[in-house]
């Protein structure tokens, strides 16, 4: 792995793994939670922090939020978290 993904909070890290790896996909906090195997509290807080950079978007559906990456920053994440091939 490299400095930079080390440096990075591994929850941040799986949380853009199944994202990336699921690019159409929508997911709903919950499901990213177990998805990525991080408490959903912490999956809340960083979803919130990803959502103001404007790496993942927000579709609301009634009351509901579902996220989703942001395909326009796709390339640069998955060259950062090593997932080019």
């Amino acid at each position: 792995m490299s400095l930079f993904l080390d440096l990075l909070d591994k929850k941040v890290i799986n949380i853009l793994k199944v994202l990336t790896s699921n690019p159409k996909e929508h997911f709903h906090i919950q499901k990213l939670s177990s998805r990525a195997k991080v408490p959903l509290s912490s999956t809340f807080r960083i979803v919130n922090r990803l959502t103001k950079i404007k790496v993942i978007t927000i579709t609301k559906i009634n009351k509901f939020k579902i996220y989703q990456i942001n395909e326009d920053k796709m390339s640069e994440l998955k060259l950062l978290l090593g997932e080019n091939k």
